[in-house]
């Protein structure tokens, strides 16, 4: 119903209003498909772009994208240099720091399997106990392999949950970096994205080194949270901003 409402009352913003200026901050790195290009200075492209500039010109929202690093970005929202960032899973700790929109408002439901040395000691999807099941990651199976550890892009929940199991290797290493080390058999795995993994294994010539688990360590909706003050300002064209980015994720 919540929906409905907020369509209807997008018909009585005055279409001579000012559009409020959301800056909207994400890391400067190629997230193909989702996200296209890595050049700061250049306006990105890719699925979820179409889908926040269309949800953007509905709401009466103008938009502007800024690129930085990943931890830069949280730190621009809070202090209110950007108004908000993508992508990012909610936790409550960061729904104290940032204002989430609802569940359903999310941008893309993003499945997080572990990369690991295809024909390596990890490469156990074939065998009838598998490093990464339905539960995720078979963590005594693991621990009794282990020798390098694993990785994540820094600041993510895939990092810190590492780091809480003491499964995290000794340094803090970019996706590039993780996989080209998994690839000579220097760290034993690394978890991002599936789509976004896929197209960095085959840009960087890996296709015949890495494999994929068939199963993931984790499933997660990614969101589009704003600076607190901003969504004060401008509630009802911020939450007519989200219900479209949900009908937008509900279409694919």
């Amino acid at each position: 119903m919540k929906y409905y409402l907020l369509i209807a009352c997008a018909l009585f913003i005055p279409a001579v209003a000012a559009k409020p200026l959301m800056q909207l901050c994400l890391e400067a790195k190629d997230f193909s498909p989702y996200v296209l290009g890595q050049n700061i200075e250049k306006r990105p492209t890719g699925s979820i772009i179409d889908n926040i500039n269309t949800a953007a010109k509905h709401a009466n929202l103008k938009v502007q994208y800024q690129r930085s690093s990943w931890l830069k970005c949280q730190q621009n929202v809070s202090q209110n240099k950007s108004q908000g960032l993508f992508s990012m899973a909610r936790t409550d700790e960061r729904a104290r720091e940032y204002q989430f929109p609802p569940v359903a408002a999310y941008l893309v439901k993003a499945s997080y399997p572990l990369i690991v040395k295809k024909g390596g000691v990890f490469d156990r999807d074939h065998l009838v106990t598998p490093l990464v099941n339905k539960q995720g990651l078979n963590e005594l199976l693991y621990r009794a392999n282990m020798r390098f550890g694993l990785s994540a892009p820094f600041g993510y929940l895939s990092y810190e949950s590492f780091q809480q199991a003491g499964l995290l290797a000794d340094s803090q290493l970019t996706l590039e970096r993780g996989l080209q080390l998994v690839a000579v058999d220097k760290l034993d795995g690394y978890i991002f994205e599936r789509e976004v993994a896929q197209h960095y294994i085959q840009k960087l010539n890996l296709t015949e080194q890495l494999t994929i688990t068939k199963h993931n360590m984790m499933e997660i909706k990614l969101y589009l949270p704003i600076n607190k003050v901003f969504y004060q300002e401008n509630t009802q064209q911020v939450e007519l901003f989200w219900q479209y980015l949900a009908q937008a994720a509900s279409e694919q």
